[in-house]
């Protein structure tokens, strides 16, 4: 799977709250693999967004809804 792929899929937390979309994927160059997904959230029709920095272990993907899960995070 490319990495361009994964940009857009949303982001959910245990309970099922959308909390954002994947904006950016950054690498460990080093050993080769994803080291964080960059969220988006916030905002309103792509203005005001503030990125987040997940690390990609916490995330769990959901290969039948294009989405991803995470148990570890939670909204304020």
């Amino acid at each position: 799977m490319a990495a361009d792929a994964l940009k857009g899929n949303n982001l959910f937390t245990s309970d099922g709250e959308h909390i954002g979309k994947i904006s950016e994927i950054a690498l460990d160059v080093r050993g080769g693999r994803i080291a964080y997904a960059v969220l988006a959230s916030g905002g309103f029709l792509g203005m005001g967004e503030k990125p987040y920095a997940i690390p990609w272990s916490a995330l769990t993907l959901g290969t039948d809804e294009k989405c991803f899960g995470s148990t570890s995070l939670r909204t304020a």
